[in-house]
């Protein structure tokens, strides 16, 4: 599902595959101990934060939080502080501290 969201042509289609990701992670049971959820997140926070041509869309972590807080609060803090502090792009740095905020 991951693949679909990096490949994204839009935000909605972003924010589908999000909301599929996450419903299939709450299938997953000790979610929050999974070194893969946490390898896939930080991932995407990287690509989003480092590449300039990145599909990924802030969608995708506003919807982790919204939807699955406790687990978000685990797998992307790290990222997001890291993205607030090394992006280049001031739009992804204060992106990055709206959501580290919610």
């Amino acid at each position: 599902i991951f693949e679909e969201i990096s490949h994204s042509l839009n935000v909605a289609d972003c924010s589908c595959s999000s909301i599929a990701l996450i419903t299939a992670l709450r299938c997953v049971s000790d979610v929050e101990d999974s070194d893969q959820v946490k390898e896939i997140y930080s991932n995407a926070v990287k690509d989003w934060s480092m590449k300039k041509a990145t599909k990924i869309h802030t969608c995708v972590f506003d919807d982790l939080v919204q939807r699955m807080p406790s687990l978000a609060a685990v797998v992307l803090i790290e990222p997001l502080c890291t993205a607030a502090k090394e992006s280049v792009a001031s739009f992804i740095k204060s992106e990055s501290i709206r959501v580290l905020s919610i």
